[in-house]
């Protein structure tokens, strides 16, 4: 009986041994493979509004405003004293807005106009108010 069950496990097993190494010598099939892939970009949604400004951003009345708050973020980081005077008048984004550029005198401020009070939590909707970011804004939408 004992030369009867060696066959038997042999028949059992040698299916399992045949797939196992076609898996790992076919790189084209199912199975382990050392190709890496690249992950895709996603699509850019059409019918966004550009230029925006996305929540978040920074939208201060003057440049003087944008200019003080960015010495005060970097003097807080630092754990310098903050310098008296007053605060800057600026606010933050909360929900994407469509902008008209106005001005862009330096690289680290643009001058935008707002086409919608809605980011600024504002009551009414009429848009139209002008203030300074530091977002960079390129002139093409990007891909």
């Amino acid at each position: 009986m004992r030369h009867l069950i060696w066959p038997a496990v042999m028949f059992a097993i040698v299916p399992f041994i045949h797939t196992a190494e076609a898996q790992s010598s076919n790189r084209l099939g199912p199975g382990p493979s050392l190709t890496r892939r690249v992950p895709e970009l996603p699509p850019v949604a059409s019918g966004i509004s550009w230029p925006r400004l996305d929540a978040g951003a920074i939208f201060c009345r003057t440049q003087e405003d944008l200019r003080r708050r960015g010495e005060l973020m970097a003097k807080r980081g630092s754990g310098a004293v903050t310098p008296p005077g007053p605060a800057p008048d600026c606010r933050v984004i909360t929900a994407t807005v469509a902008v008209d550029v106005v001005d862009r005198p330096l690289s680290s401020a643009t001058q935008v106009r707002l086409k919608s009070k809605t980011a600024l939590d504002v009551a009414d909707n009429q848009g139209g108010e002008t203030g300074w970011t530091d977002t960079w804004l390129p002139e093409k939408a990007p891909r």
